[in-house]
């Protein structure tokens, strides 16, 4: 038999995670928001319907608490808590790439012989139905005591997912590698888009026309490394086809190049990493970018 669970903060995330469980087998016996309504549509989804609520008390009842809430609103929502009368055992997940379990904190865990784990999955979530679909198959760190991580490896299993634990001391730099991963790359494909948005013809290829080069970008990545996997102008050696970048992106997108020059000094960091650029020939593509 599953664990009962109980979700507070049925967003994207709460969704998709609460979803996968209940398909999985974990009874849910309250799915808690701020509003009745959209919380009443969370819980639909997730497929407990019967178990909306707007009262945080009614997590009293599970073996395991999910907070799916933002990062800014963890801190609020286990103040809340500590107003909750939680058995002993009881396992509190919070699932912030931030946040380690010190932020249970005020709940007293150890006193109140509490179990504390962040399980933060390695996946965007841009919707509830997108969320459940791609979250199967991705990794998801782990911190916490031993004990939090054997059942948190439980419920990874259980959500499809893969888990390797981090230590606290490294949360807010995994964090920041995750959403350099995530958000900046929707941010560089949105940049990319608008570099195009004027060309005749292209007004409604981009960005889907960047997939096919994005996806096999990142599996030549994952599956040859970051080095070898590069390609392009910079590691060509290509100075002339710089220059020309250079010069029409500050025609017609000025706003743009801070962040073209950004990414061209770190891959050519990279490009020299790999071996296959020289030295002479980087140096003249940063006078390039640094002399405009």
């Amino acid at each position: 038999m599953k664990p009962r669970i109980a979700i507070v903060g049925p967003g994207r995330v709460g969704q998709s995670i609460g979803k996968i469980l209940c398909d999985a087998g974990y009874p849910v016996s309250a799915v808690v928001g701020r509003d009745i309504s959209s919380t009443r549509a969370g819980a639909d989804f997730i497929g407990a319907e019967l178990m909306a609520t707007t009262h945080v008390e009614r997590c009293c009842a599970a073996e395991v608490i999910l907070l799916t809430v933002s990062d800014d609103a963890l801190g609020t929502v286990i103040e809340a808590m500590t107003q909750v009368d939680l058995s002993p055992g009881t396992l509190l997940v919070h699932c912030s790439g931030l946040h380690t379990t010190r932020i249970f904190v005020p709940l007293e865990p150890e006193a109140n012989n509490l179990v504390t784990l962040s399980l933060h999955p390695l996946q965007t979530f841009a919707s509830p139905v997108a969320g459940s679909t791609s979250l199967p198959g991705s990794y998801c760190s782990l911190q916490g005591a031993d004990v939090a991580i054997e059942r948190g490896y439980t419920i990874v299993e259980d959500l499809g997912c893969r888990g390797f634990v981090i230590d606290a001391a490294h949360k807010t730099r995994y964090h920041a590698a995750a959403c350099m991963v995530s958000n900046y790359v929707t941010t560089l494909m949105d940049a990319a888009s608008e570099l195009c948005a004027d060309i005749p013809g292209a007004e409604d290829v981009f960005p889907a026309a960047f997939k096919p080069l994005l996806e096999a970008a990142v599996l030549n990545s994952t599956e040859v490394g970051t080095q070898q996997a590069l390609t392009g102008p910079i590691v060509r050696g290509d100075c002339g086809t710089l220059a020309i970048h250079v010069h029409e992106i500050q025609r017609s997108c000025p706003d743009l190049f801070p962040l073209y020059r950004v990414l061209a000094h770190q891959t050519l960091d990279l490009a020299l990493k790999s071996g296959r650029l020289e030295h002479d020939c980087a140096t003249q593509m940063r006078n390039t970018l640094d002399l405009t």
